[in-house]
């Protein structure tokens, strides 16, 4: 996806410093501002509308590619509306196949990204014990051994602690820098 002639340059570009800017704001502020992402949002419409309609379209569904891509998530509060509009705005610069392809990546290095903040966090046994909850109770609907093993590692449990987290924001941004400089899963 890099660069070939100086519209797409301009569009690379900008779509760089935007998701350097997002990736270092939602590390330290854990949000996604919407005066980021909106104005980016447009210029990707903006860029791709100048060839023309068919640029338009092109961008326009990337960009409601890219919101519905994350949308359900959203409504079950795995992610904020800042990563969904973020992924959005990603899909007005590239298209539909270009934020699928931003969104895979992003999650292929997302197990290492939170791997890092559960480590940086001190969240490690933590996790490692809810997810094993979650997953006794997943085999534990066919396999009733397993809802009991799930009830005595929840006793375990203080759910008074958070569970680690980890900016998703950061992972989009990953994402659409490794699908902009290389060619993994062109």
């Amino acid at each position: 996806m890099l660069a070939a002639n100086g519209f797409d340059l301009l569009a690379t570009i900008l779509l760089t410093v935007t998701v350097i800017l997002v990736a270092f704001f939602d590390l330290r502020e854990r949000r996604i501002p919407n005066n980021i992402v909106f104005p980016a949002a447009l210029t990707g419409l903006v860029l791709n509308g100048l060839r023309g309609w068919a640029g338009l379209w092109f961008g326009g569904k990337g960009l409601l590619a890219g919101f519905g891509l994350l949308f359900i998530p959203y409504l079950f509060r795995v992610m904020g509306a800042g990563d969904v509009k973020f992924l959005a705005a990603i899909g007005s610069f590239v298209g539909v196949s270009g934020v699928v392809r931003v969104l895979l990546l992003g999650l292929l290095i997302y197990p290492l990204l939170a791997m890092v903040f559960m480590i940086q966090q001190r969240k490690v046994k933590l996790t490692i014990r809810r997810f094993g909850i979650l997953t006794s109770r997943f085999f534990g609907v066919l396999i009733p051994p397993f809802r009991l093993y799930a009830e005595r590692l929840k006793s375990f449990d203080d759910e008074e602690i958070d569970s680690a987290t980890s900016p998703f924001g950061l992972t989009i941004s990953v994402g659409t820098l490794i699908a902009l400089y290389t060619t993994f899963l062109a």
